[in-house]
């Protein structure tokens, strides 16, 4: 006897520096005024008037005289409703979010309990208990680091929209509603008159109603302006109105510079001099000044963010690792130099650049030319580093329901619970006089480690002899004559670096930040039940397995575990339901056994079982759709000591039958679908404790 069940154990938001769940916070609100209003003015009576008309002449006596004294006429009605409509929210819309570290876990498993074979034991005998765990694929675990998220958004959403309706009522009324009435009549009994000419009736609508809506939007804004966000949806930045404060930004290389002046004292023959060519003592010399400023470096700081998804190591046992920039600094060597010594040391690379504009703005020039010798660029780098790994097996109590005998590693103890059993586990359990239930308890054991440190590097960067030259010219012709087009022209030419080195100097580990392994709470405990019998029968039985057909509605049995193999793994429209009883192999030679035939049903895509051979015989011969199989197993045809009932019933509907050893089952099925035509008992079988 066999039962396998699939269990998915799983845990989310569990904390990633020990034991207990992250702290995980995520905050969106709006903070302000809202509002839905609707105005109306419900129905307004505009006008009522007098409505007047003029009945034609037909020119037949007879028939105008009768409108000759028509003196009351109808009226018309106007209403009116009139309504403002008006919804919006103006305000902030606030968001925070923060996460203290967190890891979410999976593991799925298949659990297989399995009795050995109890045929012709006897009380105080034992027999196998095995436990096999299998891990699935598909489990792991993924981590989130330590991140807080903000932002806050200024809303102005307003919606505004004038509506109504107007209603037009008429009606004909009194002497001449009847007036119009006897025209038309005489004009029908004149027209129906041989040999007369026809006169056209007078068709106006005795009544009527129109009624129409319209509506117009006032106003409608709906603007969102960013106020503040810093690593909004993780995206590692920080803006106030949308732009970085200072010019810096998180992840993005920031410029360091120094502002270097340099002195120079004027020409000798440019020297003041007095009125005989001689210096004059009296004036100072003149010294100028120039500064320019001296990049001598970049620095970038980042907001660390690790995501680390595990791959499989081996089953239960999955690992992953992660690296993020912290803070990263490249030094330009040269031009700490040029700081250091206050200039004298000149720039080893220089970026100049000249424009020329004449005063009508119709012709500008620029050019300049870059250069550099000799570049030296150097820094470290602190990067964060995660590497974790998970292990997890299933542990398993089996709770008895009344005390056993059982044989635990060669060790023979009389309990009512194993304890938890890691693993898959193989055991020995003596039959006693009465039948005991089971109840196995299934738990996830395992250990997360977490190792999180902060590393050094330092980068070297060289690169020599690199230059560029640039011209351009813009002629604003258009400024002269707008008929003309302006031009355009330009020239960038760039050499080098002819040589060029990369090279990572240094690179380790310089702390743990953190280092310890712990276990992840927050798993299901699974549950599943099964019997132990007391006693076998004297004879073998194997498992006929069970499936339910999604697609075609009906139910397959086989006890052939290469086919069930077939199913499981190819036919995911059928459904694995475990054992549906027990029966006999057909070569058993069990006194009173007889073979159970198998049909299967070629056009429905079913199978048929039967005991009776002129059964079999009837459909061989009469329903060719029906391709024999042979003998599936064997069964009884009558109740023997320990046998259940197998349940027959026929679907008037679809065709096919149905078969269960479930009272309940069977219960169901007589009760509520009547399309199954009840055909009692259609073998006996052998229970599946399990």
């Amino acid at each position: 006897m066999r039962v396998q069940n699939r269990f998915t154990f799983e845990t989310v938001d569990q904390n990633l520096w020990g034991i207990g769940n992250a702290f995980v916070e995520d905050i969106d609100e709006f903070i302000g005024a809202t509002w839905s209003e609707t105005l109306t003015t419900g129905s307004v009576s505009i006008v009522s008037l007098p409505l007047g008309i003029n009945l034609p002449k037909s020119g037949i006596g007879v028939i105008d005289k009768t409108l000759a004294n028509i003196t009351s006429t109808g009226n018309i009605d106007v209403e009116a409703e009139f309504g403002l409509k008006t919804d919006g929210k103006v305000g902030f819309d606030v968001g925070f979010m923060v996460d203290s570290g967190s890891v979410d876990a999976v593991l799925p498993v298949d659990v297989v309990l399995e009795l050995g074979s109890t045929a012709g034991l006897d009380e105080d005998d034992f027999v196998d208990l095995s436990i096999d765990v299998a891990v699935l694929p598909g489990g792991g675990f993924s981590t989130n680091f330590p991140e807080v998220q903000t932002y806050l958004d200024l809303v102005y959403d307003v919606y505004a929209q004038a509506f109504g309706a107007v209603d037009v009522d008429w009606a004909i009324s009194g002497p001449l509603r009847t007036a119009i009435n006897g025209y038309n009549k005489a004009v029908d009994t004149w027209n129906n008159a041989p040999f007369t000419p026809d006169v056209p009736r007078f068709n106006v609508p005795l009544s009527g109603d129109v009624e129409t809506d319209w509506a117009a939007t006032l106003i409608d804004v709906n603007e969102t302006e960013e106020v503040f966000a810093f690593n909004r949806d993780g995206d590692g930045e920080w803006r106030i109105f949308g732009e970085p404060p200072a010019g810096f930004q998180f992840g993005e290389p920031y410029e360091l510079s120094y502002s270097v002046d340099v002195k120079q004292k004027q020409s000798k023959q440019n020297e003041p001099k007095d009125g005989d060519g001689k210096v004059d003592q009296k004036e100072p010399a003149q010294v100028t000044v120039d500064s320019f400023d001296v990049p001598f470096g970049e620095v970038t700081l980042t907001i660390p963010d690790i995501e680390v998804t595990s791959t499989e190591t081996r089953p239960g046992v999955y690992t992953g690792s992660g690296k993020t920039e912290t803070v990263a600094t490249l030094l330009d060597v040269d031009g700490v130099a040029t700081i250091a010594t206050s200039g004298f040391v000149p720039p080893l690379e220089q970026d100049l650049s000249a424009t020329f504009r004449d005063s009508k703005g119709i012709l500008e020039l620029g050019a300049g030319v870059e250069y550099n010798l000799f570049d030296i660029e150097s820094g470290p780098a602190l990067p964060v580093s995660q590497d974790f790994s998970w292990e997890a097996e299933v542990e398993t109590n089996l709770k008895f329901s009344e005390p056993v005998t059982l044989s635990i590693d060669g060790k023979i103890q009389t309990v009512t619970e194993t304890g938890w059993l890691s693993g898959s586990a193989d055991l020995e359990i003596a039959l006693g006089d009465s039948s005991v239930d089971v109840t196995a308890e299934h738990r996830i054991d395992n250990t997360f480690f977490n190792t999180t440190s902060l590393g050094g590097r330092t980068d070297l960067i060289i690169e020599a002899l690199s230059a560029g030259l640039f011209a351009n010219l813009d002629i604003n012709l258009s400024k002269v004559n707008g008929a003309l087009k302006d031009v355009t022209a330009g020239i960038n030419l760039g050499l080098g670096p002819l040589a060029s080195i990369e090279e990572t100097l240094i690179e380790g580990k310089l702390l743990d930040l953190f280092n310890d392994g712990f276990s992840l709470g927050g798993f299901q405990t699974f549950e599943s039940d099964f019997s132990i019998p007391a006693t076998g029968p004297d004879f073998e039985t194997i498992d006929v397995f069970r499936f339910f057909n999604t697609l075609a509605g009906g139910h397959f049995f086989t006890t052939n575990p290469g086919e069930r193999k077939f199913v499981l793994e190819t036919l995911p429209s059928f459904n694995a339901e475990n054992v549906g009883f027990e029966a006999l192999a057909a070569d058993s030679d069990a006194e009173g056994a007889v073979p159970v035939f198998r049909f299967f049903n070629t056009k429905a895509g079913g199978h048929f079982f039967t005991t009776d051979p002129s059964e079999r015989d009837f459909v061989e011969e009469t329903l060719p759709q029906f391709q024999p199989e042979g003998v599936g197993f064997l069964a009884f045809e009558a109740e023997v000591e320990g046998s259940i009932p197998v349940y027959r019933f026929f679907n008037t509907q679809a065709g096919g039958h149905f078969f269960t050893a479930d009272p309940n089952e069977r219960d169901f099925v007589q009760n509520n679908l009547p399309n199954f035509q009840d055909e009692g008992v259609g073998f006996y079988a052998f229970p599946d404790l399990f």
